[in-house]
């Protein structure tokens, strides 16, 4: 969901579903278009994105193994290792009627985290540092509530200590007046492209530089409780944590095209984003400045941490009933899962470390309350 910070209860944002509700951001002019490539070049030097391959087009075929090394995925293609299949099968695992919305501090959200721990643990990945466990549990107005989070560490001997966050939220609106509200694309598409992200960068070969968090919060929908209880008991300490990647609402679109708030935190965001569209066949918006204080990603770039958000506009079925599971556009989840991959692995094997870029965010909507 994006909603204003002091609208807890699932309100919509401002500018409804017809793309208007905030100006394009002017900071990406004439000046950033001739200069981008270079950006990338300087800032990302040795970190070769656009020249890898060509864009993908249709849908994604198996892994490409790397030369001898039989069963892994190999970085000169990470992009072709999302499972379209499994997609949508996390997102009917997520969405189902039984799991009543997922609400926060519900039965229901305990049995989506249960889910989304075996999934992450059968692919091989494990709690954070101290954590015996990747369900990260807490209070959220007297019932209990949770997060799941897992970890991928780098082997950099420097590097490794330098964190990315990849996040998406996986409550949604509950039970309402005997309605339940799936949340199919809000957000159990994001959900599932951040756990098949985890799981193809699990198998590249050879392996990140830098370490990964993968956070599936709760309470977004309560006024991001949940990735504000992650951030503030991080298990490393915040100065460690270079980037924030958010999947929210990532599956809705027939247009193949991805709108992408916070490229201005980071000089090289937009160019490293431009590249990585290109190569998996999305078109990406740099749009809806207002976003950047509508979703998980706000608490993270409150700390300065640059950050980059990925999601398509509202549609009709946007916090409706009718948001389910039949009506997720596959193809589009492939496409977009894929870009996170390709810019998650592009950060992390980065030479330098994302750098904040102070004032980068223009908004026409700030934080009430």
């Amino acid at each position: 969901m994006r909603t204003g910070v002091a609208n807890q209860s699932g309100g919509g944002r401002p500018g409804g579903s017809g793309g208007s509700g905030g100006k394009r951001v002017s900071l990406l002019g004439s000046v950033v278009d001739a200069f981008r490539v270079w950006t990338v070049a300087f800032v990302f030097a040795g970190v070769s994105v656009a020249a890898a391959a060509p864009a993908v087009s249709g849908a994604a075929p198996g892994c490409v193994p790397a030369s001898g090394r039989g069963g892994v995925a190999s970085k000169d293609a990470p992009e072709l290792c999302i499972d379209g299949a499994a997609l949508m099968r996390h997102v009917e695992a997520l969405a189902r009627p039984e799991l009543k919305g997922r609400d926060t501090g519900s039965p229901e959200e305990k049995l989506a985290a249960e889910y989304l721990a075996r999934e992450l643990t059968d692919a091989g990945l494990m709690p954070p540092p101290d954590w015996t466990s990747p369900i990260q549990p807490f209070d959220f107005k007297g019932n209990p509530a949770r997060n799941v989070v897992v970890c991928l560490r780098g082997d950099d001997p420097v590097l490794r200590e330098e964190w990315i966050v990849i996040g998406a939220h996986f409550d949604h609106l509950g039970e309402r007046k005997g309605q339940v509200y799936p949340g199919a694309d809000d957000n159990a598409s994001g959900v599932a492209g951040v756990i098949e992200t985890a799981r193809a960068l699990r198998k590249c070969a050879p392996p990140l530089k830098r370490s990964i968090f993968f956070c599936f919060f709760t309470g977004e929908e309560r006024g991001f409780v949940g990735s504000r209880h992650f951030l503030n008991t991080s298990p490393v300490p915040k100065s460690r944590i270079v980037a924030m990647l958010n999947a929210d609402m990532i599956s809705r679109d027939d247009t193949r095209t991805i709108h992408v708030v916070g490229t201005q935190t980071c000089d090289s965001f937009a160019a490293v984003v431009e590249a990585g569209a290109a190569r998996v066949g999305l078109k990406a918006v740099f749009d809806h400045p207002e976003w950047t204080y509508q979703s998980d990603h706000y608490v993270f770039f409150s700390e300065k941490i640059p950050f980059l958000y990925f999601g398509v506009e509202d549609h009709p079925d946007y916090h409706r009933p009718t948001d389910t599971p039949e009506k997720t556009n596959r193809d589009q989840m492939e496409r977009v899962s894929r870009l996170l991959l390709v810019v998650a692995q592009t950060l992390a094997d980065a030479p330098r470390r994302p750098a904040w870029r102070e004032g980068g965010v223009e908004a026409a909507d700030k934080p009430r309350g």
